[in-house]
């Protein structure tokens, strides 16, 4: 009983990273679908094909993004539903062997769905760097550039 309860509360903490993930990355696919598919339609209609067929790649992006968060979702609802019955399972008298067997049972769900959900949470963690890295140690990265004065002949430069 005391191994349901600790592979039950593993599987819980994962579930819970998992869904705010999923949430998040929900929330990243939507922004992203709703802006690419604008900007796509502004830069189709002014002529600049190229720029539309890159935010068609970031609207098929949007749909991996979405893909991703409904398997997770998915994955922790397994969870849920994996948690009522290893509940219900500490309550039984596990002498018997039926009860011990179903019990075996659900040791071996709930470490498979904790499974699937630590790479469910890598797939969600490494989608959203992808869709928004962070350039770290950028600080102060424009002083590294010239003022477009320092480009114009001096005499303008006042």
């Amino acid at each position: 009983a005391s191994q349901l309860g600790t592979t039950e509360g593993k599987m819980s903490e994962l579930g819970g990273e998992l869904m705010r993930l999923a949430e998040t990355t929900s929330h990243i696919a939507s922004d992203m679908q709703t802006m690419a598919a604008e900007w796509q339609k502004m830069l189709g209609n002014a002529g600049n094909a190229g720029a539309a067929d890159v935010m068609q790649t970031a609207m098929s992006f949007a749909g991996e993004l979405e893909q991703a968060a409904s398997v997770a979702m998915q994955v922790n609802k397994t969870m849920g539903s994996l948690t009522a019955s290893a509940t219900n399972l500490q309550d039984q008298d596990l002498t018997s062997s039926a009860a011990l067997t179903d019990a075996e049972q659900a040791l071996q769900d709930m470490e498979e769905a904790t499974t699937e959900g630590a790479a469910a949470v890598q797939e969600l963690e490494n989608l959203q760097a992808q869709a928004s890295p962070n350039i770290a140690g950028q600080v102060n990265a424009s002083q590294q550039y010239y003022p477009i004065m320092y480009f114009v002949d001096r005499v303008y430069d006042s």
